[in-house]
């Protein structure tokens, strides 16, 4: 059973931005240990990046609010995804945290879903 709930894509997104944002990390660290250039010259370049990283973060909770109102009504009450939303919102300032969060709250919820029986 889907939901059809596109906030769902944001929760989605979340596991993936933070697998990103480690391997740059990494990546960026390397970039300055092999050629000595400055790491504020490397973050210029990947300001792009941590800023749409920054949006997905800020919005996890938010995206969970909501799909969560989704599945609720989908499972007929049987799903309370209210926890996994305020869980998130400390996840902002933690970021591997807000992943587990999401894989948490995505997991869980698709138990839901299949287990419905309407």
């Amino acid at each position: 059973m889907s939901t059809g709930s596109k906030w769902r894509y944001v929760v989605y997104a979340m596991p993936v931005v933070t697998a990103i944002e480690a391997t740059l990390g990494l990546f960026l660290v390397g970039v300055v240990v092999r050629t000595g250039v400055s790491l504020t010259a490397l973050a210029v370049l990947a300001a792009p990046f941590l800023l749409a990283a920054l949006v997905v973060r800020f919005l996890l909770p938010i995206a969970i609010r909501a799909d969560a109102r989704v599945v609720h009504e989908s499972t007929g009450g049987a799903f309370d995804g209210e926890v996994y939303a305020m869980a998130a919102v400390p996840g902002v300032f933690v970021p591997v945290v807000d992943s587990l969060i999401a894989l948490r709250y995505l997991s869980r919820s698709r138990s839901a879903l299949d287990n419905y029986e309407e």
